[in-house]
């Protein structure tokens, strides 16, 4: 059996003690308050809003939305949710730290073709986003890249 014994005073049982408080409230402030939830783009929660914002994207929507519902973003993510969260970090977004949260989903039809761009909006906050095309394959929310074809004068 051994024994440690160290040599402490009081005043560094206060420092000690102080860095176990201020750990325990950053950690409570982290799991509270995520920081997708403080950086993710405020856009609002209109058609309007959501227009304009896909717009600076170069997503040209008819207005309104096609559907606009509450949708529960699960505790745990299996793993097709957790394929889709990858693909959302490719566009900066990141469901998770929303687990178990109530979100706004939003469905906008392209205007000049026959896409889909779906939104997830927590408290006018734009948290995650897709563009679906006609064949079903779903792609991250990024600006749209524009190409001009060979021999174009764009």
């Amino acid at each position: 059996m051994f024994v440690v014994s160290m040599k402490t005073s009081g005043k560094r049982l206060l420092i000690i003690g102080g860095c176990l408080v201020a750990a325990i409230v950053l950690l409570a402030t982290t799991l509270c308050f995520p920081a997708a939830q403080q950086t993710a783009a405020a856009i609002g929660d209109t058609d309007e809003d959501c227009a304009a914002y896909l717009l600076s994207l170069g997503y040209d929507v008819t207005l309104p939305a096609e559907a606009v519902r509450e949708v529960q973003i699960p505790d745990a993510f299996d793993e097709a949710l957790a394929a889709y969260n990858e693909q959302q970090k490719q566009a900066g977004f990141d469901l998770a730290p929303y687990a178990g949260q109530r979100v706004k989903y939003r469905t906008y039809t392209l205007k000049d073709a026959a896409d889909t761009v779906h939104l997830y909006l927590y408290d006018g906050r734009l948290i995650g986003g897709d563009v679906t095309d006609g064949s079903g394959v779903v792609r991250p929310l990024t600006p749209v890249t524009r190409t001009t074809e060979q021999g174009d004068d764009a």
